[in-house]
């Protein structure tokens, strides 16, 4: 299936193109903001800023093909900051409006309540990993064992 993606210029692009591709979709960058209206689906990535997303959408027309595409209920998949920019308002960038499709603000986190903290033996347990890990499955591990210990 063919996918459009907005490229906001504030996402890392070949990470979503990489990550369709693998699931099989045939990944497209777009600047056309009609064919972003009309696709049958469109990826709005993004890192960074509130406020730079939004100028990045202005500045490229995007912003009122995916108000359309929106209202028209046509699938879109919002990563990171992309999902940020379907709300209204953010504390990130005072003044800034979104997609306003959500009908929602975001905002900072703040500190946890002391009931939600996890107690002091959990926090000196080794963690597992932050960030990304690939993961492959060994077929024949004694055979690898062998080989290792010659």
């Amino acid at each position: 299936m063919k996918v459009l993606v907005v490229p906001t210029g504030i996402a890392n692009v070949a990470s979503i193109l990489a990550g369709l591709e693998r699931a099989g979709a045939e990944p497209e960058l777009t600047h056309d903001a009609d064919a972003v209206a009309q696709a049958r689906a469109v990826v709005l990535p993004g890192v960074g800023a509130f406020g730079a997303g939004r100028a990045a959408l202005d500045a490229n027309g995007m912003f009122e093909a995916l108000r359309t595409r929106i209202a028209a209920d046509r699938p879109l998949f919002a990563v990171c900051l992309g999902m940020q920019l379907l709300a209204e308002t953010s504390d990130e960038t005072s003044g800034v409006r979104g997609l306003g499709v959500l009908g929602a603000h975001v905002g900072r986190f703040g500190p946890p309540a002391p009931s939600a903290r996890p107690p002091a033996a959990a926090l000196a347990a080794p963690g597992g990993t932050i960030g990304s890990t690939r993961a492959s499955r060994r077929r024949n591990l004694s055979s690898r064992r062998r080989r290792c210990s010659r």
